[in-house]
């Protein structure tokens, strides 16, 4: 007996309940946990689901599944970068000066000689 295999792709559409993101918030039925948004459905039969904050990765449904990416680990910046929750800073060492951005980077700060002169009148 042969078998013949086809793929075909698969378009899963599922929400929560049936009541939107207006209704569920500050209740017990949101469950969206965490640094996480909640979104209504475009299905047309109501309901919500729940996506982690930009910066973050995990599970938004569950307590403590979003957690802040390092997006220092792939080195976004010239100069010094500084992680912060869902994002990150980029500045110059000290004697540099820029935003330290990639591409933008840190400039050497150059120190000029400061002439004196000094003026005598008769």
């Amino acid at each position: 007996m042969s078998r013949m295999e086809n793929d075909f792709p698969i378009v899963l559409d599922w929400a929560i309940g049936t009541q939107n993101c207006n209704e569920v918030r500050n209740t017990t039925v949101d469950l969206c946990m965490e640094h996480s948004l909640c979104i209504d459905s475009e299905s047309g039969r109501g309901g919500y689901r729940c996506i982690y904050y930009e910066g973050y990765v995990g599970n938004p449904y569950l307590s403590l599944g979003c957690q802040d990416i390092d997006e220092c680990t792939n080195n976004p910046c010239d100069g010094i970068c500084t992680n912060t929750l869902g994002g990150f800073q980029c500045s110059c060492p000290k004697g540099y000066f820029g935003d330290g951005q990639k591409g933008r980077g840190c400039q050497k700060e150059y120190d000029f000689p400061i002439l004196k002169l000094s003026l005598a009148w008769k």
